[in-house]
């Protein structure tokens, strides 16, 4: 006895073939619209991609800025694109814990062919469709689904603060490398003066001593002058190749690709190092690690309500139809059995399983509490340091303009004696010594008082703006 085949079974099928079909095309869908939040959180740097590239090209034939070098390391570095894949991942838990207030609806289809090889009436055989539908809704979970929403929520913000640091890190390290670099370069520039200048005080003692105005020891003493100033002047230089190829390395580039840096860094004003308590005040209100670690405790915090209420009852309105019979089971030709009702689920008794799960979860959020209390001394810690660093380095880059004026004049003066025979090789070389450590000084100055003020900056969380804008 054959069955009446039910062509809606059959459309059902299909559609379900379709929807499902190779590869789960569908699972792109977003119907709750958590990748917007990406949009908005992510930046111009950083791509849903793994392998995404630098959407400005850099032109290497100009200086490179700080904001070229930055940004090359972002683009290539792999702790940025983790902490992007980790907004994705709690952006997905969040449409999660979502679709929890919608209904489910569940279809199955199958076409049967019974055999029976005996009884009363001999042989049987039947063939059919058998469809069963089912849909449920939960109605009330005790605060359960709106705990876990609220918990999705600031597990997002986390993992977008916890983005913004891994930005931050990146960029304080290619800060500190472009600044030393260009520091180093700067040293080199000026040890080649110093190289220069020794040459040209052994010229001198030289052309003394042929004119029977100097005495050969004058000679030999210059000689091992330039000498010594030759031997800074490579040092000099293959410090700076070491911290160029350091360069490189972060901004992800051939190592063989020449670039070019700009001049020495220019001074900062004083006036741009405020008050510690006024950088306090902002680390604790921008800092990423200190609201990475905040939204982190708000999601322990309501992940207790979560566990807790897992073991309170819950209420369901459910309804399914079977035609042909239920899955599993033999055909009932004809039979149609729609049943629709309110399931209430109460837990009894589990072994005290739930009770030590809210332990747990109470536990957490107490680790959250104290993880936090640590990120804020730990961020103050910084923004002291830094903040000691920039006021320091800044007073030193006055005093260094003072000893360099100082130091040419003393050089002026030392080699013109010299030349008029009224003064000593000590006297000269003294004084090129004196100019020579006079001009590194500058230089480093300079250059770490701009570095200092940048690490303040992203000590409180703003060395985003200072570096991009």
């Amino acid at each position: 006895m054959n069955a009446k085949p039910l062509s809606i079974g059959r459309w059902l099928a299909l559609l379900t073939a379709v929807w499902v079909g190779p590869g789960l095309a569908w699972v792109e869908i977003d119907p709750f619209s958590t990748e917007n939040y990406l949009q908005k959180r992510g930046t111009r740097y950083v791509r849903h991609s793994a392998h995404a590239a630098c959407e400005d090209p850099v032109d290497f034939d100009q200086p490179l800025k700080l904001k070229a070098v930055v940004d090359l390391a972002l683009c290539n570095n792999p702790q940025v694109r983790l902490a992007w894949m980790d907004i994705k991942i709690q952006a997905a838990g969040l449409g999660v814990a979502r679709a929890a207030y919608f209904p489910t609806l569940n279809f199955s289809y199958s076409y049967l062919n019974s055999k029976s090889d005996g009884g009363l009436f001999g042989p049987t055989e039947n063939m059919g469709e058998q469809t069963y539908t089912s849909a449920s809704w939960r109605l009330f979970d005790f605060g359960g689904r709106e705990a876990n929403n609220a918990a999705a929520k600031s597990m997002l913000l986390s993992a977008a603060a916890g983005h913004e640091a891994a930005v931050l890190k990146v960029a304080n390290q290619m800060v500190e490398s472009y600044f030393n670099t260009i520091n180093n370069w700067s040293m080199y520039m000026a040890s080649l003066k110093v190289a220069e200048l020794s040459d040209s005080i052994l010229a001198s003692t030289q052309r003394r001593e042929r004119l029977s105005m100097g005495a050969r020891s004058e000679s030999l003493q210059a000689a091992a002058n330039a000498a010594e100033a030759k031997l800074n002047m490579n040092k000099a230089y293959i410090a700076y190749q070491k911290e160029l190829a350091v360069l490189k390395h972060g901004m992800a580039i051939d190592p063989a690709m020449e670039i070019r840096l700009p001049p020495m860094a220019t001074p900062i004003d004083s006036t741009d190092v405020a008050e510690l308590k006024t950088w306090l005040q902002e680390a604790k209100d921008k800092h990423p690690a200190i609201q990475q670690a905040k939204a982190k405790l708000q999601a322990d915090l309501k992940k207790v309500t979560v566990v807790r209420s897992e073991g309170l009852p819950k209420v369901d309105v459910t309804a399914n139809e079977s035609r042909n019979g239920f899955p599993n089971q033999a055909l009932s030709s004809g039979q149609v059995t729609t049943t629709t009702g309110i399931a209430v689920a109460v837990p009894i008794f589990d072994g005290f399983n739930r009770n030590y799960l809210v332990r747990e979860a109470q536990a957490q959020a107490e680790r959250s509490e104290f993880l936090l209390q640590d990120t804020v001394r730990q961020v103050e810690l910084d923004v002291v340091r830094a903040f000691s660093d920039a006021q320091a380095i800044v007073n030193i880059q006055r005093s260094t303009d003072l000893l360099l004026a100082a130091a040419s004049d003393s050089m002026t003066s030392a080699l013109s004696r010299f030349n008029a025979n009224t003064a000593d090789i000590r006297e000269l070389l003294n004084a090129r010594t004196t100019y020579a450590n006079a001009q590194k000084e500058k230089v480093r100055a300079a250059t770490e008082a701009r570095m200092a003020m940048l690490k303040l900056l992203i000590s409180v969380g703003r060395g985003r703006e200072m570096i991009f804008e």
